[in-house]
């Protein structure tokens, strides 16, 4: 028997389903539904507006700049109400500090900005130093003695993270312009908005007294995390950081991919010709490990992040934690023997390699792109609009498992349990996503007590939530 026959053979004697080794023309029927998924998500996410949780305005406190004199350049930022942003100095350090900044320009020199203090607030997650209402940024100026007077343009941006309530948001920016002059001499300069810049001195002084501190090491939701690649991040803001998601959002597309048969990953001949003992310790320990490597394909592009996981739970006390985590991805890899082992009936109806083992390996495909589509949604959308973003690929899947059955089996019983499984699948991602970007029914707003002063003054009701 040759090696080739000994690979079959081998398989077929132990049930298992070898279908990454297997190219066929099925594979290649699944790539223009995975197009036709992609192209309309890529539509999707260009046609999303950028969200912008606060307005901008800017102003510089003389109507004209004087050469040789100093001016201040006043960045107001009014949240929206129902939202805050991280302060300029957030409780901790890997939270998105609010940023404002003047890009260089050659007429003046630029000097750091002057941050209002934020406020200690506390919400679901946990405790924060945010920005709330109007928040007023103060840039220090020196215009040369020698720039040349006539029309300025200083540009500039703001950069934050805004959440409510319940949750936050992608990091963004808003950039502006300010459009002034430089004064020629002899011309009349006059103050400019001077309400804005009342409060300059003050400012001053609390940025003096009150020099920023680092944040603090401790997580305000009081949840322990484990050290990321900062020194303080962890596994799960991970999640957050572009990054990470997209190489994981790549490595998923590639999956995907390959279980629909655009390519295939091929282990040495040998490591399949391995036929350990079922009736001793030491042939069912040699099994295990084979059945690790038989998994790499699947399991290589996540495992490793697991891994190292667990490892910094463990070197951060939470040794139980992270062994118990690897201990369960190996009885999750074993529980599938132990029930046939058991119940050998299962086994012997289990189907070998064919036509519909490769559909179930190209429908795992639409799956995993789902997974992808979702990591990859919230870096894109708005919201919670990377819902639809599944549902499209969950749309493309039924339809794809339809089609396939249809010709596999063109009877009317497989075709009817092929579309209800469909249905289900499309029908059950379109309600999350509809009831995940159902419009909020109550316009919540942060509680101060003016507005419910103003509420007991007209005789309306009030509700006053606590969490």
């Amino acid at each position: 028997m040759n090696r080739a026959a000994h690979l079959e053979y081998w398989g077929a004697r132990n049930g298992i389903v070898m279908g990454m080794n297997h190219r066929t023309h099925l594979g290649r029927a699944a790539i223009p539904w995975v197009w036709l998924g992609m192209i309309v998500f890529a539509v999707t996410a260009t046609a999303a507006p950028k969200p912008e949780y606060g307005s901008l305005s800017t102003a510089v406190n003389t109507t004209a700049l004087e050469p040789g004199k100093s001016a201040i350049v006043a960045i107001v930022f009014d949240v929206k109400e129902g939202f805050h942003t991280q302060s300029h100095v957030p409780i901790k350090s890997d939270y998105i500090a609010f940023e404002a900044s003047l890009e260089p320009n050659a007429a003046m020199t630029i000097h750091d900005p002057i941050y209002p203090k934020g406020e200690d607030h506390t919400y679901s997650y946990g405790k924060l130093n945010v920005y709330t209402g109007r928040v007023t940024v103060y840039v220090p100026i020196d215009v040369k003695s020698d720039a040349t007077p006539g029309e300025i343009k200083l540009t500039g941006k703001v950069k934050y993270q805004a959440c409510d309530d319940k949750a936050c948001y992608l990091p963004t920016s808003q950039k502006f312009e300010i459009v002034t002059k430089v004064a020629a001499a002899g011309e009349k300069i006059e103050a400019n908005k001077p309400e804005l810049f009342k409060d300059y001195e003050q400012a001053v002084k609390e940025q003096r007294s009150s020099p920023a501190s680092a944040p603090s090491t401790t997580p305000p939701d009081g949840r322990s995390r484990a050290a990321g690649p900062s020194g303080d991040a962890g596994w799960g803001s991970w999640f957050s950081k572009p990054w990470f998601v997209w190489p994981i959002t790549a490595i998923l597309v590639l999956m995907a991919l390959g279980m629909f048969g655009l390519f295939t990953f091929r282990l040495p001949l040998g490591v399949y010709t391995i036929d350990p003992r079922h009736d001793t310790y030491a042939g069912n320990f040699l099994f295990g490990i084979l059945t690790a490597i038989l998994s790499t394909p699947c399991t290589a592009p996540l495992f490793p992040g697991l891994l190292a996981w667990a490892v910094l739970q463990a070197k951060s006390g939470g040794r139980v934690v992270g062994v118990g985590v690897i201990t369960m991805v190996g009885v999750g890899m074993a529980l599938p023997y132990l029930l046939l082992s058991a119940f050998p009936e299962v086994a012997r109806r289990i189907p070998r390699t064919g036509a519909w083992s490769e559909l179930v390996k190209q429908m795992m495909g639409f799956l995993i792109l789902g997974v992808a589509a979702y990591f990859a949604g919230q870096q894109i959308l708005p919201g919670n609009q990377f819902m639809w973003a599944v549902f499209v690929v969950a749309v493309a899947g039924g339809i794809f498992l339809i089609v396939r059955t249809a010709k596999l089996m063109p009877r009317a019983r497989p075709i009817l349990i092929a579309s209800i499984m469909a249905l289900g699948v499309s029908w059950g991602s379109f309600s999350l996503a509809r009831t995940l970007n159902k419009p909020a029914a109550i316009s919540w707003i942060h509680y101060s007590d003016q507005p419910l002063a103003d509420a007991r003054a007209q005789n309306r009701l009030a509700l006053v939530k606590f969490t």
